[in-house]
């Protein structure tokens, strides 16, 4: 995943969970809550990256937390639909 704050700086950054609403990222470069970036990742469901802008809502320990500002539709219905695959079905 790449992460861009503000002033165009860019890192890199590992997805630790997903979700349509978010994604909590570890990186070398935490941002501080309320602060903004760009995120861009390939959720490998064959349709390429999504590009969204991302809200800091809390730090954890395992990571930072980014709400979705400005998610698409399109792109929203795909990472539902790819989370939604990775859930155990019920008997």
């Amino acid at each position: 995943m790449t992460l861009e704050d503000t002033a165009g700086r860019q890192w890199q950054g590992q997805s630790v969970d997903l979700s349509p609403f978010g994604v909590k990222v570890r990186s070398a470069r935490p941002l501080e809550p309320g602060g903004t970036a760009r995120l861009s990742f390939d959720p490998r469901d064959g349709n390429g990256r999504i590009t969204v802008l991302a809200l800091v809502v809390r730090e954890d320990p395992d990571g930072q937390a980014y709400a979705f500002i400005n998610l698409t539709n399109g792109d929203f219905t795909r990472l539902k639909t790819l989370v939604d695959s990775r859930l155990p079905r019920s008997a």
